[in-house]
């Protein structure tokens, strides 16, 4: 075979045909000084696409056993090195560990039955989703459930299974939305600030996550319906509307169908 030289052709037409045809190199090469030889070199190498390997049952072991390796690492995740949101949010091995563990579990489990056993009587949840929270002032970020009920804003932890975090919604302010960096890594994410009283200060609680902005207007609907009077169909006296549904009329005694209902489910 002879071989041609083609003018058009480009470093990516090169590539693509060694990947696709591959090559083989053999070569035994000796570097001599004066005449001397002093150092030998036995080149033997190939070098194409993983496909065409394959075609020639080269590497084929090797393929194999990353195959096998992968399909057990995803089926069980906490065999895995702390990586992905572990890393990424910069923070030191011991802890990208414990947070590796902490996710994996949470994968595991998808979260399909959320175990929540928060909830008081009259307590109904407005919006829910998944959330990181500032848990400390180093930085920590760590990954759960926010809630936004009728009574107050709380944060679940899922790998204690517990709220980690909670406050009345009476005791928040206000709320914001601002871009900020998380760590060296993760930066220009959306921070949803919670600003809430505490006697005698102020603090503000701090999340991220997908759709802050539907949490910032669940918060708002909670908080001006908390503020929101409305009068006493039955004596006409104004007060407060979340007041007048739950407890009922102070002045006249009119309590509402559903209080009622629940009521005689009581009693019966």
């Amino acid at each position: 075979m002879e071989p041609t030289r083609d003018a058009q052709v480009t470093l990516v037409d090169l590539l693509d045909r060694v990947l696709d045809k591959g090559l083989v190199i053999n070569a035994d090469i000796i570097i001599s000084v004066a005449g001397i030889p002093l150092i030998g070199v036995n080149l033997r190498a190939a070098l194409a696409g993983m496909e065409t390997m394959l075609k020639y049952g080269v590497m084929k072991a090797w393929d194999e056993k990353i195959r096998a390796w992968e399909g057990d690492n995803r089926a069980n995740p906490s065999t895995s090195s702390p990586s992905g949101e572990a890393l990424l949010l910069g923070i030191n091995p011991e802890q990208g560990r414990r947070l590796q563990k902490e996710i994996s579990l949470i994968r595991k489990k998808e979260v399909k039955k959320e175990e929540v056993d928060f909830l008081v009587e009259g307590e109904t949840v407005a919006h829910k989703g998944k959330a990181w929270h500032l848990v400390s002032s180093d930085g920590i970020w760590k990954p759960g459930h926010l809630y936004v009920t009728n009574k107050r804003l709380g944060w679940w932890y899922d790998f204690e299974k517990r709220l980690v975090f909670e406050v009345s919604t009476e005791k928040i302010l206000g709320s914001a939305i601002e871009i900020r960096n998380l760590s060296p890594v993760l930066k220009k994410k959306r921070v949803f600030d919670v600003i809430y009283e505490t006697n005698p200060d102020r603090k503000v609680a701090s999340f991220s996550g997908d759709g802050m902005y539907e949490w910032e207007r669940a918060l708002e609907r909670i908080i001006s319906f908390r503020e929101r009077i409305e009068a006493c169909p039955q004596c006409g006296k104004k007060t407060v509307v979340l007041e007048l549904l739950e407890k009922g009329c102070a002045n006249c005694g009119w309590v509402s169908p559903r209080v009622k209902k629940k009521i005689a489910g009581v009693v019966t």
